[in-house]
């Protein structure tokens, strides 16, 4: 396995157990009890359950979005160009993500940087068989 696929493998795992662990997590603070203290703050701020079972589930949908995408790109990495240029997009998106988000920096961080190494081997492996 070249380089570029195994840091696009480490960062498509572990972004894969981050995606898990909020969607786990975000679930299950709205299936908890009306009176539970966190629900009660969302609703003394005016957020009702509906609201958040909604915007959950959008959520939900973009970051399964972009796990298969991930691991899509993993699997066609050495066989089509673009995806190359994909790990690289998302590597800046979730690094400039990283530096605005404080629990960020310690969790999506190591991702940005596996998927831009992922494709700045790629890009070294292409010109080494040219």
């Amino acid at each position: 396995m070249t380089k570029s696929k195994i840091f696009a493998l480490i960062g498509s795992i572990i972004f894969t157990i981050l995606v898990l662990l909020g969607l786990l997590s975000f679930w299950m603070i709205i299936s908890m009890q009306t009176g539970s203290e966190i629900m009660t703050e969302l609703q003394e701020a005016g957020f009702d359950k509906n609201l958040l079972s909604t915007a959950a589930m959008i959520a939900g949908l973009i970051l399964i979005a972009l796990l298969v995408l991930n691991w899509i790109a993993f699997a066609r990495l050495n066989k089509e160009k673009g995806w190359g240029i994909y790990f690289l997009v998302v590597g800046i998106f979730y690094g400039l993500a990283s530096v605005f988000n404080g629990a960020g920096l310690i969790l999506t961080l190591p991702v940005a940087i596996c998927f831009i190494l992922a494709f700045v081997y790629r890009r070294r492996e292409v010109l080494e068989n040219k």
